[in-house]
């Protein structure tokens, strides 16, 4: 089945490494909010079940997870709970063969219909039709939760069926007006499609249901600095930054202080940008690629000995294999400054370290 690729390339973009969410709450949540296939999806190699049309393989779901209970003394609300089992093991057919067991003996409960959809969307055996169909049933017979609309419009984009996308996240909103997860992947969906303003009114939405959370200041920002309006990008990174922080993989005040500092530079404000920097060194003094930042903006001012400094200081703290950017920065800027001399010396451990291989030979 396909992935959901228009959702991973324009979070990619947007953030780098992307954080969900809790519903109604001020918490990340990286396994919630506007979750997708492709997301995910990308756990690695797993090992799968075999396909659901061999009875073989129904008889090996049913050992795994209804160990020792005949077949025939089994009721519906068993295989979905086994299904929930198979699910949290990451076994999507082995889940969709459950649900097709449940819907055998329950062929009006939209649970299993939407349960089976969703399992269905990391199956190996299922395509999007089967998957669309299965959602699509479950609200036919009256399934009222947000998440099956939202599993429908990665479904429908998938598909490149653009309205229905739009459509489906603005009936999940509709029924779950706080979960902010929804929100994210409608501003995903219209920017990815390429309506940022709608996009803008997403996060705008966003913001007013999550006032304290920097996530979606820093989304707002990114994407009103691709639509050129740089003052508003601006504010919206200095709000990140005066923000708490929150739980996250990638610090969000971190990411804003950079982002802003980054912008300045690119307006030709190096001073206001150096001012951001150190805001940022302040909070974190330890973090090498501030100090390349504020070496670079030194740069554009021609203050080449501060820049040094703050090279020498980058070169200091950060691995090994990621001094090579760093190394000719100070090289250039030493030149700059009339010492040939070290400018030489940097240059080439610049080199050597482009050179070297990147992993040794067994």
């Amino acid at each position: 089945m396909k992935r959901w690729q228009t959702l991973v390339i324009l979070l990619s973009a947007l953030l780098g490494a992307c954080s969900n969410e809790k519903s109604g709450s001020g918490n990340i949540d990286t396994n919630s909010g506007a979750k997708t296939g492709h997301i995910e999806g990308m756990l690695g190699e797993l090992e799968r079940l075999p396909g659901s049309s061999s009875e073989h393989s129904k008889a090996e779901v049913l050992a795994k997870y209804l160990p020792g209970i005949k077949a025939g003394n089994l009721k519906e609300a068993d295989y979905l709970a086994a299904s929930d089992r198979a699910v949290a093991n990451l076994d999507f057919d082995g889940a969709v063969i459950l649900c097709s067991e449940a819907i055998s003996l329950a062929p009006s409960d939209p649970v299993a219909f939407f349960k089976r959809g969703r399992a269905r969307l990391d199956s190996n055996t299922s395509d999007s039709a089967q998957t669309l169909a299965d959602l699509e049933r479950a609200i036919a017979l009256n399934y009222r939760d947000s998440k099956a609309y939202e599993l429908l419009a990665l479904v429908y984009d998938s598909r490149s069926q653009k309205e229905k996308a739009i459509a489906s996240i603005s009936k999940a909103i509709e029924i779950n007006p706080v979960d902010t997860g929804l929100y994210k992947l409608k501003a995903a969906l219209h920017a990815a499609y390429g309506d940022k303003k709608k996009a803008r009114k997403d996060y705008d939405a966003w913001v007013g249901i999550a006032p304290v959370h920097p996530l979606p200041y820093m989304l707002r920002g990114q994407l009103l600095q691709s639509m050129n309006e740089y003052d508003a990008a601006l504010l919206d990174y200095k709000k990140v930054c005066e923000l708490p922080e929150v739980s996250n993989s990638v610090s969000n005040r971190e990411m804003a202080f950079k982002l802003r500092a980054a912008l300045l530079s690119k307006l030709g404000k190096h001073k206001e940008a150096i001012s951001a920097i150190n805001e940022a060194l302040q909070r974190n003094s330890a973090e090498d690629e501030l100090f390349r930042l504020r070496g670079d903006e030194y740069m554009f001012l021609k203050e080449y000995e501060k820049a040094i400094t703050d090279y020498t200081t980058s070169i200091n703290n950060a691995p090994g294999n990621t001094q090579q950017r760093v190394l000719e920065a100070r090289g250039k800027a030493y030149a700059a400054a009339g010492d040939k001399v070290r400018a030489g010396k940097d240059f080439r451990r610049a080199r050597e370290l482009r050179e070297m291989p990147a992993e040794k030979p067994i």
